[in-house]
């Protein structure tokens, strides 16, 4: 199951629910009745559109200019969800008072209404976004503001559609229309009683009657965290540019589109699904965290609808699409700046600290309300131009955006991107702090690790980065590890280098950074996790900081990988391509290098065991493999008889024997038999009467991992010498080539064997030989050396393997290593235990497995039978009894 926002228990969960449900009637209540009062005053004053909208602007704006401190104070003083309620019920009553005045036609009484409803809205507004963090939690801030907008923005569609409809369904009878916001404010007092009790303030300030004054302290506040003051800026500009596009579009709608007055009310539909899509889209990439490099990314899409709303004829075919981009783009700007501010102020000072958010953004909605007619009357531009005018202000305000948060722009691009090439799945994401220091620990496969970790989550991470490959990348792509702030580092650098680096580390750490350090010190050659080095101990000795395990599962075999040669030189096999990230609990700062190692390992296995247990039986597998590969040839035989992954899928579709030589019908079989062994073929009951994994599971785990580092696929040949008696052989040489595409030949000279199945005995068994000539320089082919492992039935076939060392470049990496088993294949577990403890390297004990590969236990460590202990790197070497 994929991470995400880890599920908040069931009242809180109901209690946002409601609160989404109060902010959605309370706003399309809004809406509704400033339309109707819009439509009532333009249709006795149609000369004066402009100073009806400049005057029902100045009305609505001033409360929230007066009374935002008050809602602040109230915020900090009572419980939120009291407030709620209150401000509910006395909704309520401003809409009766609306609706006499209404029917007594009574202008001065409407604008009176208006002032109330805005006035409840201000005092409403610090409760509103301060009870969020209280019901949904730091780590589920990002998401809840994005519900909070997209319900608002569903709102505005609902009251925009509303005022109009109601009206021309009751022949513009505005008075009976405005009945229905009774309705609606009644219903809004029904949600608002479901949230649950939210907690009493720790500390209540008192009362103060000078509230400026508070405000005054909480903007000295706000000024010391410069961060939190340009994310409030940018939140007053949010409100200015709503606010002044909600009222030029009605003018647009009227002088350049030739709309009526409610028709024109019908664009606002448009703007405002964008910006729901935008907030929904805005939660959904931020997580659990707060991605700013929306920010950017959603001023730029802004500045764009508005060039297009100048710049397009005024008909609705043409300038739709332009509201829903500027609309889009204000929600993916306004979600995060939100819950930045929620996230970034201390609950001692969110009431006060949101006041002046409120006090800031409506000062915005005033002066939208100025300068709506000020370019209108005093500078004579029309409608288009005056877009244009907030076009170049908001595109002042991307390259502000861009200068200040450049990395997180660039990593939102690159999101875009990755998630483009990669199908990403992510685990364990809850394990990530959501603020403070902590060292990422991954392995390290692709070159595409750093990015992929950079992107799965919203926080920023200082790397360590190998100082050659630095120093190697060209400048544009050096700029942009700058600008990450990436740390160079390198296993020769001297040891005064070495240290600076890790105390350059260590100081982004204690500054609140997550810093993630790839502990191999390079890339896997082998598709193996290599040892770790100490210098991630060094990085957090003698401090909190908490070290998070990192899997990066599926980028062995990747165009970035060093599977089949040097990364980045060959052609994609498949797009979007399915890797995997997942992060383990955080470790005490003081664990070793191997500890995390074996964290990392752990993680490595339940991947493995998520897998097997979630993918087809092996009918079903090797029918998918079949059609991926079906005019590769599965099998050759030594009189040159041949048979594809094609004819292979028609035989076991039917069961009927496929044509060929003696050679192939023993392979088939063989295959059959296997089949019946594990489930039936075809069978969708992949799970054994006990509730265990089936051997299936185990098989096809065990022939994934023996393909992955054997690097198996099409062009690659096995040379099968053995008889197929074993589930050993029988995974070596019949499951693992043919579910990843290879070739299994019958032994003759004419064919250069990739990886061979013998019957010569070994340490436990069959053994198997890896040429590795197909992949390796000459001189480091195996020149017919055999390579030993650990075989048995019980593992899945095979448990532990050596495979060719490799250099690439000035890197070496052991595939192998004189008198040792070799390593447990990835997803297996491997232990030495004595007496009952795990023992460290260099000590012997009791080998045990653990992983997919058991068959009908996975979860369990198996006895292996034999007395064994490991290397530094994880290697397995025999060990005599009693030692």
């Amino acid at each position: 199951m994929s991470a995400h926002i880890p599920d908040l228990p069931a009242p809180r969960r109901a209690s946002l629910a409601w609160l989404n449900a109060t902010q959605f009637l309370g706003a399309m209540n809004d809406n509704i009745f400033r339309f109707l009062i819009m439509f009532l005053l333009i249709s006795r004053h149609p000369g004066a559109k402009e100073a009806v909208a400049f005057q029902v602007g100045a009305v609505f704006a001033i409360p929230f200019i007066l009374f935002a401190p008050l809602g602040g104070y109230l915020a900090d003083r009572f419980r939120k969800s009291s407030i709620t309620v209150a401000i509910k019920i006395a909704e309520v009553g401003i809409m009766t008072f609306g609706v006499f005045s209404f029917f007594a036609g009574s202008e001065i009484g409407l604008y009176l209404t208006m002032f109330a409803m805005s006035t409840q809205s201000a005092l409403f507004g610090p409760s509103k976004y301060g009870i969020l963090p209280e019901l949904a939690g730091r780590s589920g801030l990002s998401r809840a503001n994005s519900l909070i907008e997209a319900f608002t923005n569903l709102a505005i569609i609902a009251g925009t559609a509303l005022a109009p409809a109601i009206s021309d369904l009751l022949g513009k009878a505005y008075h009976r229309a405005s009945v229905a916001c009774i309705l609606v404010a009644a219903l809004g007092v029904a949600a608002a009683v479901r949230i649950g009790a939210t907690p009493v303030p720790a500390r209540p300030r008192p009362f103060s009657q000078f509230l400026f004054r508070d405000q005054f302290l909480a903007v000295k506040f706000i000024l010391r965290d410069g961060d939190l003051m340009l994310a409030i800026l940018g939140s007053a500009w949010f409100t200015y540019l709503g606010g002044f596009i909600q009222l030029n579009t009605l003018i647009y709608a009227t002088d350049a589109m030739g709309l009526s007055e409610t028709a024109g009310g019908y664009l606002f539909l448009v703007g405002a699904l964008g910006i729901a899509a935008g907030s929904l889209v805005a939660g959904k990439v931020s997580g659990r965290g707060i991605d700013m490099g929306l920010v950017p990314v959603g001023s730029a899409l802004m500045c764009l609808g508005l060039v297009g709303l100048w710049i397009l004829p005024p008909v609705a075919g043409a300038i739709l699409p332009a509201i829903v981009v500027l609309g889009f783009g204000a929600g993916l700007f306004s979600v995060p700046l939100g819950a930045f501010i929620q996230f970034r102020t201390p609950r001692a000072w969110l009431g006060k600290v949101l006041g002046v958010n409120s006090l800031l953004s409506w000062i915005g909605v005033a002066m939208a309300a100025v300068t709506v007619p000020l370019l209108g009357t005093a500078l004579g531009l029309d409608p288009g131009q005056r877009f244009l005018v907030m076009a170049a202000l908001t595109l002042g305000l991307s390259l502000v955006a861009l200068r200040v948060l450049p990395d997180f722009t660039a990593r939102f691009l690159a999101s875009v991107l990755l998630r483009a090439v990669y199908r990403i799945r992510t685990f364990g994401l809850d394990h990530l702090p959501v603020e403070g220091g902590a060292l990422l620990v991954p392995n390290h496969v692709s070159m595409a690790d750093a990015p992929l970790l950079s992107v799965v989550q919203p926080r920023r991470i200082r790397f360590l980065m190998d100082r050659a490959r630095f120093e190697e990348v060209p400048p544009p792509l050096r700029f942009l590890l700058r600008l990450y702030r990436v740390i160079p580092v390198a296993i020769e650098d001297t040891p005064k280098q070495l240290l600076a680096s890790l105390r350059q580390a260590r100081a982004q750490i204690d500054d609140g950074f997550l810093v993630a350090i790839f502990a191999e010190g390079q890339l896997s050659h082998t598709g193996f996790v290599g040892p770790f080095h100490a210098g991630l101990e060094t990085i957090v000795r003698k401090t909190e900081h908490p070290i998070i395990p990192v899997y990066l599962g599926g980028l062995w075999g990747s165009i970035f990988s060093h599977r089949d040669g040097p990364a980045g030189w060959r052609r994609p096999g498949q797009i979007p391509y399915p890797v995997s990230v997942s992060l383990g609990p955080p470790l005490p700062p003081a664990t070793p290098a191997d500890q995390v190692r074996e964290a990392v390992l752990d993680l490595e296995a339940e991947r493995y065991a998520e897998a097997a247990l979630a993918a087809p039986d092996l009918a079903a597998a090797l029918l998918q493999s079949c059609r991926r590969h079906g005019r590769a040839v599965a099998w050759h035989a030594a009189d040159h008889s041949r048979l594809t992954y094609a004819d292979l899928a028609a035989a076991v579709r039917t069961r009927r024997p496929p044509r060929g030589g003696p050679w192939i019908q023993t392979r088939w079989e063989t295959l059959v038999q296997s089949l019946d062994e594990t489930v039936q073929p075809l069978d969708k009951t992949v799970q054994s009467l006990d509730g265990r994994p089936p051997a299936s599971a185990a098989v096809l785990a065990a022939s994934e991992a023996l393909g992955q580092v054997c690097r198996l696929g099409e062009g690659r040949t096995v040379v099968l010498e053995a008889a197929l008696g074993s589930r050993a052989a029988r995974v070596a040489g019949l499951w693992a080539p043919l579910l990843a595409g290879a070739t299994v030949a019958e032994p003759s000279q004419w064919v250069a064997p990739f990886l061979t199945v013998t019957d010569r005995p070994g340490a436990n068994g069959r053994v198997l030989r890896v040429d590795g000539s197909a992949v390796c320089p000459p001189a480091e082919a195996d020149d017919g050396e055999t390579r030993m492992g650990l075989v048995d039935d019980a593992w899945g076939g095979v448990a532990t393997l050596n495979v060719p060392s490799l250099t690439l470049g000035r890197r070496h990496q052991d595939g192998r290593r004189p008198g040792s088993y070799g390593l447990p294949l990835p997803g297996l577990r491997a232990r030495i235990v004595e007496e009952g403890e795990v023992q460290p390297a260099g000590r012997p004990g009791r080998l045990e497995f653990r992983g997919a590969q058991i068959a009908g236990d996975p979860g369990h460590w198996v006895d292996a039978g034999i007395r064994a202990y490991r290397d530094e790197a994880g290697f397995l070497y025999p060990a005599e009894e009693g030692s």
